[in-house]
């Protein structure tokens, strides 16, 4: 009597373990650099996109499609730069154009043009279109580099693709 005892509960525990739930993994992001020394890694931190850009020649664009099954919250740009004189974040018809002075990231000037046609417009941190960008330098012996964020308005566009370029003023 105890050997069906036993099978019924063996079967009930294999058929339970089939039933557990299987986190997918991440469709990955499609990268393509239009730059020879440029390399690009990205890591998917809960809702956040972390996509690190090493550039040795300090300029380059590069092409990124964002899967549809796994679309984040939010996407920080890690930018291993001396400088950055110029960057840009584009999508669509959206072209965000920042200038960093020196090494005051805080001092950014933005525009945005929204059109192919259309004039570049100032932007002001409480716009969409804004890109938060911060220098970050790590403990000493580090290289610092270049943390921006992708504007708010991206995300509500319901787009996948964007594209960067980037130049560090230091080449």
């Amino acid at each position: 009597m105890k050997r069906p005892v036993f099978l019924l509960s063996l079967l009930c525990t294999v058929l339970l373990a089939a039933c557990a739930v299987v986190t997918p993994t991440p469709a990955p992001v499609r990268v393509m650099t239009a730059s020879a020394d440029a390399s690009i890694d990205y890591a998917l931190d809960g809702e956040v996109l972390f996509i690190d850009v090493v550039s040795p020649s300090g300029t380059g664009k590069a092409a990124l499609s964002l899967p549809a099954s796994a679309i984040p919250r939010s996407i920080v740009l890690r930018l291993h730069l001396q400088g950055l004189e110029h960057f840009v974040f584009a999508y669509d018809d959206v072209k965000v154009m920042a200038e960093v002075p020196g090494q005051a990231a805080t001092a950014a000037q933005q525009e945005a043009r929204q059109g192919p046609d259309a004039a570049p417009e100032q932007l002001s941190p409480d716009s969409p279109l804004w890109l938060d960008i911060r220098r970050v330098q790590p403990d000493a012996g580090e290289d610092g580099y270049y943390e921006v964020t992708a504007p708010a308005a991206f995300f509500q566009s319901g787009v996948r693709d964007f594209s960067i370029e980037w130049v560090d003023f230091y080449r």
